[in-house]
């Protein structure tokens, strides 16, 4: 937001859940949703904040809630 304008994060219309920033300041976690074969489906995935693209961290899941990362920002868990 340098230049006062905001940027969009993503590109494509993926639905995404912006989660909790890692401890150490670098990436920030994400719950991607979307459809499977029909159902709803939820995958885990980070963004680095210094750019780069996201990436997905997690097998494709059913449910994704409260993600949270370890102290040292070495870990992401999520129940």
């Amino acid at each position: 937001l340098s230049d006062g304008k905001a940027t969009p994060l993503f590109s494509d219309a993926q639905a995404r859940f912006v989660g909790p920033v890692s401890p150490n300041g670098k990436v920030a976690s994400l719950v991607r949703f979307g459809q499977e074969a029909g159902s709803s489906v939820e995958a885990l995935a980070v963004l680095p904040l210094d750019g780069g693209p996201e990436q997905v961290v997690s097998p494709v899941a059913t449910r994704v809630r409260e993600p949270q990362w370890s102290p040292d920002s070495t870990f992401l868990v999520f129940s």
